[in-house]
């Protein structure tokens, strides 16, 4: 992800929020949005965040009832008249020193539907000329294991490959 425009964290504030493709003063919660998050909340004046290369180190998701707070959905303790609210943070590294920490969206869903997070062209809509998403960069290669190999470290789908090479029987 790149910055590709200045941003600008407002005064007291450690997040821009970015919404359809705008900087936007608060979020309306009607439509989805995101958070550029920074570890420094603003002085008295927005502080500018002006330049950044960054890699997507991490993903993590969440049903949220509320999104300001994020307090987690509980099964069974909400309503259909409740709106629910799918959160997706990306946490962003740089080889160079910055203090932007992740890119958080957020996906409103009502009427008892819910779904994925926003997919990164989702995103891309939601951050507007502000960041470029490009999930088609080189990413460094996956752990090579499975979640039911128990340690291991065996690829998916290894065992079936050696049966293939080693024929039947």
């Amino acid at each position: 992800m790149t910055l590709t425009a200045p941003i600008a964290i407002p005064a007291q504030q450690a997040h821009a929020v970015l919404q359809d493709g705008r900087l936007a003063n608060a979020s309306n919660r009607l439509n989805p949005w995101c958070e550029l998050e920074v570890r420094t909340v603003s002085g008295a004046e927005p502080r500018m965040i002006t330049r950044g290369y960054f890699h997507v180190s991490r993903v993590s998701s969440r049903l949220l009832l509320d999104p300001t707070t994020r307090i987690p959905v509980i099964v069974g303790a909400t309503s259909c008249s409740d709106p629910l609210f799918q959160e997706g943070v990306w946490w962003l590294s740089s080889t160079e020193p910055s203090d932007v920490m992740y890119l958080r969206c957020i996906a409103p869903y009502y009427h008892c539907a819910f779904g994925p997070p926003l997919s990164p062209a989702q995103v891309q809509q939601q951050v507007g000329p502000y960041l470029t998403i490009r999930p088609d960069h080189p990413r460094p290669a996956a752990p090579l294991s499975d979640p039911q190999d128990h340690g291991q470290g065996r690829r998916p789908g290894a065992d079936a490959q050696v049966r293939d090479a080693q024929g039947p029987g």
